[in-house]
């Protein structure tokens, strides 16, 4: 659970959070999905993969930048 991770991964859904430099908290996240099944392991990929895609794609990226801009500029004349 560091930096961006948090926004990017929704925990169970699209993958697990544990806390940056915690070995123990890493290994009992990992546990349980060694035991989940294989087709729900897949189905998480999956979720996470196409949340990615939609985060991070080129369009999003600069329609946010171009939000910020935006803003940037309103700020600006005021």
């Amino acid at each position: 659970d560091l930096g961006g991770q948090a926004e990017t991964v929704r925990a169970e859904e699209t993958g697990i959070l544990f806390p940056a430099g915690d070995p123990e908290e890493l290994a009992a996240a990992i546990i349980p999905m060694l035991d989940m099944a294989p087709e729900r392991r897949n189905a998480m990929a999956a979720a996470g993969m196409e949340r990615a895609r939609t985060l991070y794609s080129a369009a999003t990226m600069q329609r946010e930048m171009l939000e910020v801009y935006g803003r940037l500029m309103q700020d600006r004349r005021l």
